[in-house]
């Protein structure tokens, strides 16, 4: 026989029930923790304090169902020692001192309700001790003064591994140092980014930021803009390339990274937001992955294959040239730098959209022509 079932009895041989009440009591005995089959039949007459208190130890969840009137001390008593959440369906007149703080000492794990509705005057470092140790997301509701470090460290032994609920807790923390100190620990029962999202990003200090860079490149995006070094940028880079860049606006103010994602894989291009990629990046895409936008042609806008560009530029010269041109190559010789490819010298007038093909003898006639027509002109001009 369990603890609840000896009370019930106990309660059966008390002196004064009526047949009535003995005969709810012993149809409640049906129920369990989880089951109110029974409870629910009884009508409100039936609800005497004494039914009462054999339904809230068969389950304490029925205290929100019997009437006020039969709500005695120990009907109350009884439901909050097994769950203070329950003290959320009295009135505010039965919340007591007396009962908030045993609500405080039997609340549920995932929910600060309880601690939100506490009397503030009531509170103690003790109680605060005791609320976060059973609910470590209840520290939200702890006025500062009261969130010491010991109430903090309190909170982290509360949290139970994986529970991604429990990670709210780490908003709520304002000394970084209280948070760094246990970082390591929570990446082993939890997503270090789930963890890194969690922490308020106003307290993120550098170790902070590195420690978070560091375990996931994702960690970048939920660093204030104004604290993303570009160490940080260059770390989350290595570790996740363009990805860690995702929603933010760190490709806008740092663009040389759009030529490096591209570079590092193919699927990268797909990253960069389109107001974005400029005709090079498209040439460079094109280059290292012949067959991408065979494959995508969706994302080669009419602007770029139908348009006067480099893009359409390297198209075109891969037709005529003897031999192919790297990327560097090719940005040199449609910006008007002549390039060398085996024997022959090449230049590229982007006004005249002319290419010139030349012989290394040729072009050296062509060099001493221009030197003596610029002498001549020196001269007349004397």
């Amino acid at each position: 026989m369990t603890e609840k079932e000896k009370e019930i009895e106990k309660l059966l041989e008390s002196p004064g029930l009526t047949d009535g009440e003995k005969e709810c009591i012993n149809l409640l005995k049906k129920d369990s923790y989880t089951t109110s089959t029974e409870f629910n039949k009884l009508s409100k007459t039936d609800l005497t304090e004494s039914v009462s208190y054999a339904a809230v130890i068969t389950s304490p969840f029925n205290l929100g169902n019997i009437p006020k009137t039969s709500r005695s001390d120990r009907v109350v008593q009884t439901a909050l020692k097994e769950l203070g959440d329950l003290i959320l369906v009295l009135d505010e007149d039965e919340k007591t001192p007396e009962r908030q703080i045993l609500a405080l000492q039997n609340m549920d794990h995932g929910d600060g309700n309880v601690l939100e509705q506490f009397p503030k005057e009531l509170l103690t470092e003790e109680l605060c001790l005791t609320a976060v140790e059973r609910c470590p997301v209840s520290l939200e509701y702890i006025p500062e003064n009261l969130k010491t470090e010991q109430v903090c460290e309190k909170a982290f032994e509360g949290m139970l591994p994986y529970c991604d609920e429990d990670l709210c807790t780490l908003h709520s923390i304002t000394d970084p140092d209280v948070i760094f100190k246990n970082l390591d620990s929570l990446g082993d029962n939890y997503d270090p980014l789930a963890v890194f999202m969690a922490i308020n990003p106003a307290i993120m200090d550098k170790k902070i930021m590195d420690w978070g860079v560091e375990h996931d490149g994702n960690c970048i995006r939920y660093i204030p803009p104004e604290k993303r070094t570009g160490e940080l940028i260059e770390k989350s880079f290595e570790i996740n390339g363009l990805w860690g860049f995702m929603g933010t606006d760190i490709l806008e103010r740092n663009p040389e990274y759009i030529k490096r994602g591209i570079e590092q894989d193919r699927l990268s291009f797909n990253l960069i937001p389109r107001d974005l990629r400029k005709p090079e990046h498209y040439l460079l895409q094109d280059m290292l992955y012949p067959d991408f936008f065979e494959c995508r042609p969706d994302l080669l806008p009419a602007s770029i294959k139908n348009g006067n560009n480099i893009f359409m530029f390297n198209r075109e010269l891969q037709q005529t040239l003897p031999g192919k041109l790297d990327f560097n190559e090719v940005m040199q010789l449609y910006n008007g730098i002549r390039v060398q490819k085996g024997d022959y010298i090449f230049s590229y007038n982007k006004e005249q959209q002319h290419l010139t093909q030349l012989t290394p003898k040729s072009q050296n006639e062509r060099m001493k022509k221009e030197d003596e027509e610029q002498k001549k002109h020196r001269r007349m001009k004397r």
